[in-house]
């Protein structure tokens, strides 16, 4: 049994599965493992940082009170270097949250889902075997794709190209955007600016695309 208290309102809160405890804070939850936390001497919350704060957490003390693992923490302001750092963890958990925003416009009038991986691996596929047709001349409606409308098309090999390279496209804005946010922090970073590195609000950095955009 993990209890984490929050120091700030000396909130306790037990773990109910999986040796994890959570609560709320304004806008943060906040989770442990105690088999990650034992030992630690920082604990770095990195939606925290997607939240624009300027503190982190930190362990001030745990220990078994013969009833629970009971583990303290407290904010903290961290070095500038520690703080960018924190936040560009949180750009790649935005950037992989990002990747599957549910659907994409192709481009030809209609959304595709694009949900999760399968959906990542199915269009994937259909867009090399297109390819190959294509390659080969062929141009009739010679692929099905359902699309996000429940509704499943017939596609001529160079439409199902276009879908594939709509979704690639926007994989590829989404990485593009990851680097020019973890630009902006490091060249913060090396001006020594901090208030720069707190203005940049990583769920809502402009740099992000649109889905189909």
């Amino acid at each position: 049994m993990l209890v984490i208290v929050n120091t700030e309102n000396g909130t306790k809160v037990r773990a109910v599965t999986g040796g994890i405890a959570r609560w709320s804070d304004g806008a943060m939850t906040h989770a442990a493992k105690a088999g990650l936390v034992r030992g630690m001497e920082r604990v770095v919350d990195c939606r925290d940082a997607v939240a624009g704060a300027g503190t982190l957490e930190r362990v001030l003390g745990e220990g078994f009170d013969g009833e629970a693992w009971i583990v303290t923490r407290e904010r903290y302001d961290p070095p500038l270097a520690e703080w960018a750092a924190a936040k560009k963890s949180a750009v790649d958990a935005e950037r992989d949250r990002r990747r599957h925003p549910g659907a994409i416009d192709t481009g030809l009038g209609w959304s595709v889902d694009f949900r999760d991986g399968r959906d990542e691996a199915n269009i994937g596929g259909l867009a090399l075997e297109a390819m190959v047709l294509d390659g080969q001349g062929v141009t009739g409606t010679v692929l099905a794709l359902r699309g996000a409308d429940n509704m499943t098309r017939e596609l001529t090999p160079a439409e199902m190209v276009q879908v594939g390279q709509a979704v690639r496209r926007y994989i590829a804005d989404i990485y593009a955007a990851s680097w020019v946010i973890k630009g902006a922090l490091d060249a913060a970073v090396a001006d020594g600016d901090r208030a720069a590195v707190d203005a940049v609000v990583v769920a809502t950095h402009p740099a992000w695309p649109v889905a189909g955009a």
